[in-house]
């Protein structure tokens, strides 16, 4: 059957004569001259500036907020035409913050959201020592008890006793924090009063951003620790300055710089032992990048170097324990049962929580059995 057209069925036209589509009907209470275009779902746009303008408030905000850790990660950076540019920047803006008290409402929301709120900060130097945590809180006299007669051998160490708990301090960087936790993980808590004074992005080279022998020699006066366990380096890799300067020796002034760098090891070696104890120092592990790897492995040469002058000081070479078969990085490594287990974090540096597990059991080993302390401290 051949179907009637209608005039129902024709398209309206335009004052031109031309056919165009039939209108959208409009609702009830719509301006039919309203221009602006809905989005889907019926809701309406909104303009692209008026995002722009949040999006760069929203940035202002979290710059003046953030603007104290900004200024001390520049501190912290290697010296040179970026942390200069940077700090130039940045020391208004943190200033500002300062003079508005926005620090504290920053700390006042990390503490609140649970993490701690002095890790965005400079570190503050350690002059002011924290009471310590132990049951007993009277310093030993470890030179009297501990420190060997000139020519004699080392005497066994004193302590590791409920009644005379063995004072440990950990001190270094971000490798020394992770090495502290291994450490509390694996020791007794009523033999062995540990104290963790780790500070992120430290080392030796610039203590115009945080000064480790000044800040050491407190810790060791007060608490007159039976052992010191030291891990830093991973930031010492750059120009070495003096207190009060951001001037000093390059790293390319290879001969100038190993000097300077070795002098201040063994300075740091002599504040951990002045009160009579023992120090183990930890070298720095394989790095996954090449040239980490080498600085580190020469770092490591004058940790050893300064640590065989010492009588109580003894190195742990890590970087052979976290080495594969042909002494290269190895992130995985196969533990007593021959399972291969997965020992450094993905930052190929740190280790795992497996890593510094090992790392502390050769730090209780030498405790035990070379220096022989008299007490029970592994769990």
């Amino acid at each position: 059957m051949v179907g009637v057209r209608t005039t129902h069925d024709r398209p309206e036209r335009d004052d031109r004569g031309t056919s165009s589509p039939a209108r959208r009907p409009t609702g009830a209470g719509t301006d039919p001259t309203d221009t602006t275009a809905p989005s889907s779902g019926g809701r309406r746009l909104v303009p692209a500036g008026r995002v722009f303008v949040a999006a760069a408030v929203a940035l202002l905000v979290w710059l003046f907020l953030d603007a104290p850790a900004l200024e001390a990660a520049a501190e912290a950076s290697t010296i040179g035409t970026r942390r200069s540019v940077a700090l130039f920047f940045l020391e208004p803006i943190a200033d500002t913050t300062r003079f508005l008290q926005l620090d504290h409402l920053r700390g006042a929301v990390d503490s609140a959201a649970g993490r701690d709120p002095t890790a965005f900060g400079a570190p503050d130097e350690l002059a002011a020592v924290p009471e310590f945590t132990g049951e007993d809180d009277q310093p030993k006299n470890n030179a009297k008890r501990n420190q060997a007669v000139e020519g004699d051998p080392l005497p066994p160490i004193e302590g590791g006793t409920r009644e005379d708990p063995l004072r440990m301090v950990v001190v270094g960087d971000s490798f020394a924090q992770g090495i502290a936790g291994s450490l509390s993980r694996g020791t007794l808590r009523n033999t062995v009063a540990l104290e963790a004074r780790g500070v992120l992005s430290t080392g030796l080279t610039r203590p115009d951003y945080f000064n480790w022998p000044s800040s050491l020699r407190p810790v060791v006066s007060r608490f007159q620790p039976d052992v010191t366990v030291v891990m830093l380096g991973g930031n010492d890799s750059q120009t070495m300055t003096t207190v009060g300067s951001d001037q000093g020796v390059p790293l390319t002034s290879t001969d100038q710089w190993r000097a300077a760098y070795a002098e201040r090891v063994g300075q740091f070696m002599d504040i951990a032992t002045s009160e009579g104890g023992r120090v183990v120092w930890l070298g720095l592990p394989t790095m996954k990048d090449e040239i980490r790897d080498r600085q580190g492995d020469r770092l490591n040469d004058m940790y050893r170097a300064e640590a065989d002058e010492r009588p109580g000081v003894e190195y742990v070479d890590t970087y052979e324990l976290f080495s594969d078969a042909n002494g290269n990085y190895a992130p995985f490594l196969r533990n007593e049962s021959g399972d291969p287990t997965a020992v450094r974090a993905d930052d190929g540096e740190h280790m795992t929580s497996i890593g510094y597990d090992w790392v502390a059991d050769d730090v209780l080993e030498i405790i035990e059995d070379t220096w022989e302390v008299q007490g029970t401290i592994r769990r």
